[in-house]
């Protein structure tokens, strides 16, 4: 029973109520209109988390929005690729940089050109 009882803690500890979460924070997803720049820097755009970027997108101009994404490997750049299509923001609005670029760079402050 004591295996039992771990994986259930682990699971416990790590699920990750989405819908609750959106909701205690309905007055940050409201206050996004006027976001023009996002930023998503190091971070791997897993299922559990897809939730959270509708909320955004649900709240920002779409077609004002630009999108800065890092990425660590080209598959991984696929992977953002096909995320952010799924998502259904426009080509157009995204840019996506190596995360080593992005640290030794300035062009952080220009989302909206392609590499």
């Amino acid at each position: 029973m004591e295996g039992n009882e771990r994986i259930n803690d682990y699971f416990g500890s790590t699920f990750k109520n989405t819908p609750s979460i959106i909701d205690a924070n309905k007055s940050f997803f409201s206050n996004l209109r006027e976001v023009s720049n996002i930023y998503i820097l190091g971070h791997s755009l897993s299922d559990v988390d897809i939730a959270y970027f509708k909320a955004i997108i649900q709240n920002i101009d779409v077609d004002k929005a630009h999108w800065l994404i890092s990425y660590y490997s080209e598959d991984e750049l696929t992977k953002h690729r096909n995320i952010m299509d799924r998502l259904g923001i426009d080509s157009s609005k995204l840019s996506f940089r190596t995360i080593q670029a992005l640290m030794i760079s300035t062009e952080i402050d220009q989302p909206h050109e392609q590499e």
